[in-house]
């Protein structure tokens, strides 16, 4: 499938939110009101299926049929409970979250700690799934540049991540979203591998904290905001940003290493994007300064980086390489 917010064969989108646009996906979607019921939310989130599972068996010999087979005891392959469509080739001891899980915690949580579910919904197909619910809580890190709390919970049918709690937030002016750890990443994130069997509490113990979480956030960022960064401090940042691993340390590297970065369509777009060109890139304290560096950054992963669709932007930017550019930039920043 073209996009990454799944689909079904009817035109039905499996998501849903309280906002009519939202700001990663241009598909249509169900739009929920402040006092949809949990079975509504499922239902229009597309989570009202459940993951089965079932041995691997292959074939021995050609035309033998069910008598050529064999079977990978150790292996299982899930799939939905609607389509049978295939989700995931994963050991025998891989622990299933069934997506009405997912909501179930978040809707659990936002009731007791007050918080407001805003949106949920699968992609690939159901090979992942979230929710996102806003803590409530906002502030200005600089006069104009408004952030707002979020709290995201999602997990993969394919073995390819954790069932995964953790804070961010979203920059207004531009819809950027951030990791709120800003270089603490134990204390705003929560994982449950697939092989242990999903707890909520485990996960309710760390991040039932969110408040504070939102304070050092803001914390954090004021000190971004008081850091000034040049023009020429953000191009180096920028090239050990998108440096790749291969190269190591890149004082060692080579000019001809450093044009291949420098000349990239990131490279470009990051600086463009910190020297004013990014959406409240001239407010006072931002401008020139090491926030407005981390949110050129996050810009850039958010609405510019390539992908094939705004949906794989999104995903990017929560779980992927997106995920790990603003990770890295934080790391920089706070070094």
């Amino acid at each position: 499938m073209a996009d990454a917010i799944t689909i079904r064969s009817n035109g039905f989108a499996e998501m849903a939110s309280t906002k009519a646009e939202w700001h990663h996906s241009h598909t249509n979607h169900a739009i929920m009101t402040a006092d949809a019921t949990r079975e509504e939310w499922i239902a229009a989130a597309g989570m009202d299926w459940r993951i089965q599972r079932s041995k691997v068996r292959y074939a021995t010999q050609a035309g033998q049929g069910f008598d050529g087979f064999a079977e990978m005891p150790e292996m299982h392959v899930l799939m939905r409970s609607d389509t049978k469509a295939p989700l995931g080739l994963v050991s025998d001891k891989f622990k299933v979250v069934q997506p009405a899980q997912v909501f179930d915690w978040m809707h659990d949580l936002t009731e007791s700690a007050g918080f407001k579910m805003e949106t949920a919904g699968t992609l690939f197909g159901g090979k992942k799934f979230w929710s996102l619910a806003s803590i409530g809580d906002d502030c200005e890190i600089v006069p104009g540049d408004k952030v707002g709390g979020y709290l995201l919970l999602s997990t993969a049918t394919d073995g390819s991540m954790a069932t995964t709690g953790q804070f961010t937030t979203v920059r207004v002016v531009c819809n950027n979203t951030l990791t709120m750890a800003l270089g603490n990443k134990h204390e705003t994130r929560a994982k449950i591998s697939h092989r242990s069997t999903f707890n909520p509490d485990t996960m309710k113990a760390k991040l039932g904290m969110a408040h504070e979480q939102f304070a050092h956030f803001k914390h954090a960022a004021l000190k971004l905001a008081n850091k000034a960064v040049s023009r020429s401090d953000a191009a180096e940042l920028a090239l050990r940003l998108l440096a790749p691993k291969s190269l190591g340390d890149i004082s060692h590297a080579t000019e001809s290493d450093i044009l291949k970065v420098t000349e990239s369509r990131g490279y470009g777009s990051i600086m463009a994007l910190f020297e004013g060109q990014g959406k409240g890139a001239l407010l006072d304290g931002v401008n020139g300064t090491a926030w407005g560096f981390l949110n050129a950054v996050t810009e850039y992963a958010d609405h510019h980086a390539r992908t094939t669709s705004a949906e794989h932007r999104m995903q990017s930017a929560w779980f992927g390489a997106g995920a790990e550019l603003k990770e890295k930039a934080v790391d920089l920043l706070t070094a």
